[in-house]
C-alpha cells in the first residue's frame, strides 16, 4: 500500500509540474506576442505624429497621440519584466484600447485635438 501511495505523490508532482511548464510557456508565448504588437503600435504611432507633424520631442505638449506613445512604450519596457499571465492579459487590454484610438485619430476622429483641454472638447 504504501509503494501505491508513493507512486500517486509521485505522479501528482509530476501533473504539478506540467501545469506550471504550461502556465509558464503560455505566459512566454503571450509575452512575445505583446512584444510584437506593441512595437507595432509605437512605429505605427511614431508614423501618424510624423505625417502630421506632432513634435514628440516637445515634453510640454499634451497631445493624445503623444500621450498614447508614451504609454505604449511605458508598457512595452514593462513587458520583459511581467511573467504573470493575468498582467499581461491585462496589458493586451490595454493594448487594444491604444489600437483603437489610433484608428480614431487616424479616420479624423480626434483631428481637432492639438492639445488644448481635451475634456472641454469631448463634452
Amino acid at each position: 500500500m504504501t509503494g501505491q501511495l508513493q507512486r500517486n505523490r509521485s505522479v501528482s508532482k509530476d501533473t504539478e509540474r506540467r501545469k506550471a511548464m504550461n502556465t509558464m510557456y503560455d505566459a512566454v508565448m503571450k509575452m512575445e506576442q505583446l512584444l510584437g504588437v506593441y512595437e507595432r503600435l509605437i512605429d505605427d504611432l511614431a508614423g501618424y505624429m510624423k505625417e502630421n507633424g506632432i513634435d514628440y520631442t516637445n515634453d510640454d505638449s499634451v497631445h493624445p497621440a503623444i500621450m498614447l506613445y508614451s504609454e505604449a512604450g511605458r508598457i512595452y519596457s514593462r513587458l520583459l519584466r511581467t511573467r504573470k499571465m493575468e498582467d499581461l492579459l491585462r496589458m493586451e487590454g490595454e493594448y487594444n484600447l491604444m489600437n483603437g484610438m489610433v484608428n480614431e485619430m487616424k479616420a479624423g476622429a480626434w483631428a481637432n485635438l492639438s492639445g488644448e483641454d481635451v475634456s472641454r472638447k469631448v463634452m
